[in-house]
Order: C-alpha cells, then structure tokens, then sequence
C-alpha cells in the first residue's frame, strides 16, 4: 500500500496532530507524516477517536520505510523487501524511498526468486 510521498512533510508533529483532529481527503497521509515525525500512536488516537489497531498497522508501514531508506538495490536485505511486498508497496515505491531509479531492476531481483 505504501502512502506515498516519500520526503519530509513540511508540518512539525504538532502542527500535523491539530490537522489530523478534522476529517479531510488527506487525513490518512497527514497520520503517516506524524507518525514519521515521531508522533506516538497513542497522541493520534486521542486526537481523532480512530482505534489504535489502524494506527498501528500504519505504523507498520512507517517502520518498513524507514527500513527501507536505509539501503539501495544491491544491499537490500530479501526479508525486508518480502515484508515490503507483503504491506503492499510497489516496485516503484520501494525504489522511490531509497533514492534509487530503475524499478525494472527490483522487479528483476523478485522474478529470480520464482
């Protein structure tokens, strides 16, 4: 699933509590940016009454980008990539968040393992 834009929100983590206490189109990317700016889960769900088990598997993804950003295409670990695909990132997203181009390349690394 990945939730896209893969830079650094440019809202601190309290400006982004206060945005997220409304409903908007844009509420699920705007948990994701507070999250990653280090937000708890448990400050989200007080600010938006939403169940701490979704907060939690978006933290999930979170935690997997985070991984992720650490390596490029060669020093990519598998089980890390395997528990990408499993949370539904894409090729392109995957490349995207560790600053690499060429999703043919990835795409070509998961087609060997068959």
């Amino acid at each position: 699933m990945g939730l896209g834009y893969y830079g650094k929100s440019l809202m601190h983590a309290d400006e982004l509590i206060e945005y997220i206490k409304i409903p908007k189109w844009d509420r699920i990317f705007r948990i994701k940016d507070a999250l990653m700016a280090g937000a708890s889960v448990k400050r989200i769900c007080e600010s938006t009454l939403i169940d701490r088990w979704f907060i939690y598997q978006i933290q999930e993804i979170c935690d997997c980008e985070r991984a992720i950003s650490k390596y490029n295409l060669q020093t990519l670990p598998d089980d890390l990539l395997t528990e990408a695909k499993m949370l539904g990132f894409s090729d392109e997203q995957i490349v995207r968040i560790m600053m690499e181009e060429d999703a043919n390349a990835l795409y070509e690394r998961r087609k060997r393992w068959a």
